[in-house]
């Protein structure tokens, strides 16, 4: 169980989360949802304890976070992956923090098990800078299923990757989520709304300046198998719609108020 309690975060004088609060029960598969600049990283960081709240707290399965947490893996945007080293080596470094009592052979067999697992198997030796930027981006999610931590946290992980790789890693993330013989409560940011409905349970939407919950829905359920299929249903596309009215409602705020600058930036 994660805990969201009456969260708020500054940044110098900028009020950056305004009293944000939400439960989220251990192996749901959340989206947090909005614009550019309305706080869904931050938020991110704080559930990893790479930064720290001003007001409020944050509890996971009971004990206050305070630090960097064991139980939370981060997927970033860029991968996050050390180009001097090869793809197994950045796998086991991971690992050998997480397990400091395994010896290297069984180190480097999980490395390569969860390789494998994401469709790189015989990329062991290989540097980052030879692989794609999906191999890569399936590398870093190898890299964080790995350590065996109970909450996956993914910072816009596909957000710079061709559609087509975006498509395949959004399958590949799900069937990992949905095998797994213990499923890990995730927390998947994005700005896209079709990203978003296709991948989750429940969507948490943030509004902007200050970042502030507008939303916390759960998703339609979805059919075993359903695919992308579920975009031709009526509920779905009414559930979309919601969800894109929602956004239009926050820009105009936001303009109405003056927040957003005359250049365009922050939409």
């Amino acid at each position: 169980m994660i805990s969201i309690n009456n969260v708020s975060f500054r940044y110098s004088d900028k009020l950056v989360l305004d009293n944000i609060s939400a439960e989220t029960p251990s192996g749901q598969f959340v989206c947090l949802l909005g614009q550019s600049g309305c706080g869904k990283s931050t938020l991110l960081r704080l559930l990893a304890g790479l930064s720290a709240a001003n007001t409020g707290t944050i509890h996971i399965d009971g004990k206050p976070v305070s630090g960097p947490e064991k139980k939370c893996s981060v997927v970033f945007q860029d991968y996050s992956l050390f180009p001097w080293m090869t793809t197994g080596e950045n796998l086991m470094l991971a690992l050998r923090n997480s397990y400091p009592e395994k010896k290297r052979k069984d180190v480097r067999f999980i490395a390569e098990e969860y390789l494998e697992v994401v469709g790189l198997c015989g990329c062991f030796n290989k540097f980052p800078g030879a692989l794609s930027g999906g191999m890569r981006q399936r590398a870093a999610i190898a890299r964080s299923l790995s350590v065996g931590s109970s909450i996956l946290l993914l910072d816009e992980p596909f957000g710079a990757i061709d559609p087509l790789n975006r498509t395949l890693l959004q399958d590949l993330l799900l069937n990992l989520w949905r095998n797994a013989g213990e499923k890990r409560t995730v927390f998947f940011v994005t700005h896209d709304i079709d990203e978003a409905v296709f991948l989750s349970q429940r969507i948490i939407v943030l509004g902007s300046t200050p970042g502030r919950i507008i939303a916390d829905w759960e998703v339609p359920k979805k059919e075993e198998g359903a695919g992308r299929g579920i975009f031709d249903l009526p509920e779905f596309k009414e559930f979309q719609s919601q969800l894109l009215t929602l956004y239009r409602e926050d820009i105009l705020r936001r303009l109405e108020s003056g927040s957003i600058q005359q250049n365009g930036s922050g939409i």
